[in-house]
């Protein structure tokens, strides 16, 4: 072994001994306690009873390996290789599905497909056989006198493409393709309205004054469903059958932080101290005092979103009581519908993974909805169509 070899391992070694030594003199990472979910064990005080029970071996060993010095350095640095090569080998991985980004903010790695080109040249064709169910919703929806619309949502890379790890753009052949607009072709094509929600989102980028996604969070939160509300209004205006009345969006307060879907996230990523995650603003929606309460009732079906875009039509009273009904993912039954199906006047699907690699689950998903509302109509009404 030369020289050099000799000079590399002694100060390998003499950096791994100062690591412990370190630790005892308080060099600690700051500990943050997330939900509750897990807690940083004191270090028993060492005695001849804690060191031959070994109770103070454990504690201190709990206690270093969640707060020595260099513990985020090491874990993130080993994240980071695995999700590079989860994304490389397999273009995104569902083992540990949430990655940071460029100053904490967080991602799920099942959309980065979108932007690995991955569905860019998917083939239109295979649309096909959803979108027959689709045509055949939207005359279901039309023969009874609602409107059938297509709400796809934009994901987080969309929107914040600026915080994406600089990784991707090191190594892949990055893009941030825009795959909504094929399917929002492809539905136009068979007819089926579509509201163009990523778009009119990222039009209007400049003017937003808050987060519209949580940085330590991947859903919409208050004020981006809002914006999307706000954006479907004026289209609903000018493309809707149904003249519906919209009440006019404000914008959001600042709320005390509530639980929502994104603090289980803290729970995925409790390795590290992320600041995103203590960060999370949480806000209440704001509309014109008027209430509007249109005649009628909805049903949003969709994804993990439709129940954001169910809160924020209540949120805005654009139907009355409990006139606006969420679709559930399994198990959906015609009972399910029976108070809205009779003077059903608006049909939204809201889902933001809709690509290619996708579609047999949506097509099944979207068959059981459209089977639960067929059901109830004859059960619950007796199949009457009104034009």
């Amino acid at each position: 072994m030369d020289k050099k070899m000799k000079i590399a391992y002694f100060v390998l070694v003499a950096i791994l001994l100062a690591v412990p030594s370190l630790h005892f003199m308080g060099a600690r990472e700051k500990w943050v306690d997330l939900a509750g979910w897990e807690k940083r064990a004191d270090i028993v005080p060492l005695s001849f009873v804690s060191y031959t029970n070994r109770a103070f071996q454990t504690s201190f060993t709990e206690n270093f390996s969640k707060s020595f010095f260099l513990r985020k350095t090491f874990l993130k640095t080993a994240l980071q290789i695995r999700d590079f090569f989860n994304l490389r080998m397999f273009h995104y991985g569902y083992n540990s599905s949430v990655m940071e980004g460029r100053d904490g903010v967080l991602f799920e790695k099942p959309y980065l497909k979108f932007h690995l080109q991955t569905d860019r040249s998917g083939d239109t064709n295979k649309y096909a056989s959803v979108m027959g169910v689709l045509k055949e919703m939207d005359a279901f929806c039309r023969s009874i006198g609602a409107d059938f619309v297509f709400l796809p949502m934009p994901d987080k890379p969309q929107v914040y493409e600026e915080y994406l790890p600089i990784w991707l753009d090191w190594f892949f052949d990055y893009s941030n393709y825009d795959t909504q607009s094929k399917l929002e072709n492809v539905c136009r094509a068979n007819g089926i309205k579509v509201f163009e929600s990523g778009k009119y989102l990222l039009s209007r980028k400049k003017e937003w004054k808050t987060w519209v996604y949580p940085p330590g969070g991947t859903h919409f939160n208050a004020y981006g469903a809002g914006l999307v509300y706000e954006g479907f209004a004026g289209f609903a205006k000018t493309n809707l059958e149904n003249r519906l009345a919209f009440n006019g969006f404000l914008g959001v307060r600042r709320v005390e932080p509530i639980w929502s879907v994104d603090d289980d996230i803290s729970r995925l990523l409790n390795t590290w101290y992320n600041p995103r995650l203590r960060s999370n603003p949480h806000y209440a929606p704001e509309f014109d005092a008027k209430d509007v309460a249109n005649e009628g009732s909805a049903i949003i079906l969709g994804d993990c979103y439709r129940e954001q875009i169910v809160k924020i039509f209540q949120d805005a009273k654009l139907f009355a009581g409990k006139k606006i009904v969420p679709s559930k993912r399994k198990g959906q039954a015609a009972k399910d519908f029976r108070d809205v199906i009779a003077d059903l006047k608006l049909v939204v699907m809201v889902y933001q993974s809709f690509n290619t690699d996708r579609l047999d689950e949506r097509e099944t998903e979207i068959a059981s909805i459209f089977a639960a509302m067929r059901g109830a109509r004859e059960q619950f009404v007796g199949g009457k169509s009104v034009r």
